[in-house]
């Protein structure tokens, strides 16, 4: 805080805010050292007042369901029953199934996005495979071989491009149900 922050602050709106931002009450030392710099006390008490007010704003259903889906823990600053909302719980847990949700739809874009990746090479070793064959001099038992390996890599990307398919289906399905957790908790229907 600014030395002038110091001299004209509301101690109680100081402490909401902190509460309200999610910073822990310990926050109060950083004031107390800023302000004792530029010879300015602090108010500990209109301080904690304030935050516990502020507290009762910030330990919500949507606090505790955010903290989830970024994946932390829930705001130790939440734990006395005393500021909590009726509803911080059971968001924070719906809020790590929507996070789980979150990471399985990570997970089926990366598949994708590896198995695109094999796809596209085993296309290009088909395509190595058979100008090989129609302009190299090849003897029967090369020939034979070359044609083969196509065989084989043919067949590896007709399997890769049904799985593609499978998991594109079930990266859509997987969408559409986070989008309906998302719906439901907007709604309360959590």
């Amino acid at each position: 805080m600014s030395p002038e922050e110091c001299q004209y602050a509301d101690w109680q709106e100081v402490g909401r805010s902190d509460a309200q931002r999610g910073l822990s009450q310990d926050h109060v030392a950083q004031h107390r050292k800023s302000c004792a710099k530029a010879g300015y006390p602090i108010d500990a008490q209109q301080y904690y007042a304030g935050y516990q007010t502020g507290l009762r704003d910030y330990c919500i259903g949507v606090t505790a369901y955010n903290a989830a889906r970024l994946g932390r823990t829930k705001p130790v600053q939440c734990e006395p029953a005393s500021v909590r909302s009726h509803d911080f719980t059971r968001a924070y847990h719906y809020g790590l199934k929507v996070r789980d949700q979150d990471l399985k739809i990570y997970a089926l874009q990366q598949e994708l996005a590896d198995l695109s990746d094999s796809i596209a090479a085993g296309e290009a070793h088909f395509h190595e495979i058979r100008a090989t064959l129609d302009h190299a001099e090849l003897d029967n038992h090369e020939a034979i071989a070359l044609y083969e390996e196509s065989k084989q890599v043919s067949h590896q990307i007709a399997r890769d491009q049904q799985h593609f398919e499978q998991l594109e289906v079930e990266l859509r399905t997987a969408q559409s149900h986070l989008e309906q957790m998302e719906r439901n908790f907007q709604l309360g229907r959590y």
